[in-house]
């Protein structure tokens, strides 16, 4: 069965098994043909066919060109028509068996883009715009909009298809511009300035009258050192805010061209991206399944304290960094990482964070009232590192009790603990973090890193392998894995059950 695919964003355009097909003779024919396949759910009548596309030609003309339409159709499919209608004497349809067993997600780019815009609508998360599943998601559906639903292709005899095509086109258009604003706002937070500024480019394309979209290019440009193409942004903005709606640009947009003028960046800055309080970046190996499952869980708004656990050293607190490290820009007030170790008694926990995150409690002043009332409407992510010691007290100083008072006065902050011990909070998410992965042998012989196998595995690609021969190689610049090594190598990495503290 051939295979039918096409472009109905920006011009239309039609392939058959990946040939464009230029013989189409008349825009009715395009019009007739996109329809047909966007409303593909149910049979058309003829009349009503007839009625859309001919609306004021009489039943008997109007029923001749569309059988004339239905063969040139024919024609420039090839003859195969018949693949993707099903035709009778008074029903057309196109036909849903053409598309199985499954064909390429955007055979016909209007369904793609709105399955994913769809899906991170659906998709359960604290913000889109800090959910990275549904930031690809809307990535990959905007380099699908290449123009507005039908552009340049209108039927100026039949209002009822252009009110058709106006519907579409309006929402679709919508929903580009949500997705491109949520895009820029992502790449504003993270600080990866380029690509904040390219899809705010690609906003004012779609609509050059949009100030939020001035706005982000402006900042996104000053934020790269860009200060005299944000100052001309602003312009353009003005101009364009005058000449489409006779407007002069909000107090946020002058405010932020009088931060750019007195290269004030940190003012411009701070509206864009919040404090990120952790300790330099760390290299992180093997740990890619444990990252995934904990920014799943920090995303998720149904989870608001997450507690790794696991023995001593086995890498809980450089994990919970880096996953903190990936949340960059995410929490619109911050991110900050507390180490417990040094404390004595859970009552030290409250005035340790409250000082970590920048309040000023005078030494006579109680500190559980004010931290409380400072927290109350935050949005942060806060890392509290090695808490088992604080945990397991008989009165309300328990460090559990404390966590679980503070989930309750601040519902927009989110936990992420380390401890050796669960907290035992009805809240709490618990992951066990295990060591890094090393060869073992079972009776099917060695495991490889990825599948189990054979006599001769590549043990080097283990995780554990991998951060034994990192550190081994500061130590000793001479270092290699090879016949001689890997042996000693894999032995102590399983001895020590790849507990990177130990390796």
């Amino acid at each position: 069965m051939a295979f039918l695919a096409m472009n109905l964003l920006g011009t239309f355009k039609a392939t058959l098994d990946g040939e464009l097909i230029t013989r189409f003779a008349t825009d009715k024919e395009r019009a007739l043909l996109a329809y047909l396949a966007v409303e593909r759910e149910q049979p058309h009548r003829r009349d009503s066919l007839m009625a859309l596309l001919w609306p004021n030609q009489s039943k008997e003309s109007a029923a001749n060109n569309l059988r004339k339409s239905l063969f040139r159709l024919r024609q420039s499919l090839q003859d195969r028509a018949e693949d993707f209608f099903l035709a009778t004497p008074s029903e057309i349809q196109f036909n849903p068996v053409s598309l199985l067993p499954s064909p390429p997600s955007d055979w016909l780019d209007v369904f793609a883009f709105s399955d994913l815009y769809s899906e991170c609508q659906k998709h359960l998360h604290r913000h889109i715009n800090s959910c990275e599943a549904c930031v690809k998601r809307l990535a990959h559906a905007v380099t699908l909009y290449r123009g507005d639903f039908l552009k340049g292709l209108s039927i100026e005899d039949s209002e009822e298809f252009e009110r058709w095509a106006t519907t579409h086109r309006s929402r679709l258009h919508d929903q580009a511009l949500t997705a491109l604003t949520i895009l820029s706002e992502y790449h504003l937070r993270r600080g990866t300035f380029e690509l904040a500024a390219d899809y705010a480019r690609q906003q004012i394309a779609l609509e050059p009258w949009r100030e939020e979209s001035h706005l982000q290019l402006m900042q996104a440009l000053a934020l790269s050192g860009r200060r005299s193409a944000a100052l001309a942004q602003y312009e353009q903005c003005r101009r364009a805010l005058r000449e489409e709606l006779n407007l002069d640009p909000a107090e946020t947009t002058t405010r932020v061209r009088e931060s750019i003028l007195r290269e004030q960046y940190e003012l411009v800055e701070a509206n864009v991206r919040a404090p990120l309080e952790l300790p330099a970046e760390m290299t992180l190996i093997g740990r890619a399944t444990e990252l995934t499952r904990i920014q799943e869980q920090l995303e998720n708004p149904a989870c608001r304290l997450v507690t790794l656990i696991g023995i001593g050293g086995v890498g809980k607190t450089r994990l919970a960094i880096e996953s903190a490290r990936a949340q960059t820009g995410m929490f619109r007030d911050g991110i900050f990482f507390i180490d417990l170790a040094p404390l004595n008694s859970p009552s030290q926990i409250l005035q340790t964070i409250a000082k970590k995150i920048g309040l000023s409690v005078e030494p006579n002043q109680v500190v559980k009232p004010i931290l409380f009332a400072a927290l109350r409407d935050k949005e942060m992510l806060v890392i509290l590192d090695n808490l088992e010691h604080l945990l397991g007290g008989t009165n309300r100083e328990d460090g559990a009790e404390i966590i679980a008072q503070l989930l309750d006065v601040a519902p927009q902050v989110v936990w992420l603990v380390t401890s050796r011990i669960a907290l035992s909070c009805s809240a709490e998410w618990v992951m066990n973090v295990e060591g890094l992965a090393f060869p073992r042998r079972n009776e099917n012989g060695w495991q490889h890193a990825n599948t189990l196998a054979a006599s001769e595995p590549d043990h080097s690609k283990f995780p554990a392998i991998e951060l034994f021969a990192a550190c081994a190689r500061r130590a000793n610049e001479n270092f290699a894995l090879n016949a001689d090594t890997l042996p000693a190598v894999t032995s102590i990495c399983q001895s020590l059950h790849g507990l990177p503290l130990g390796i």
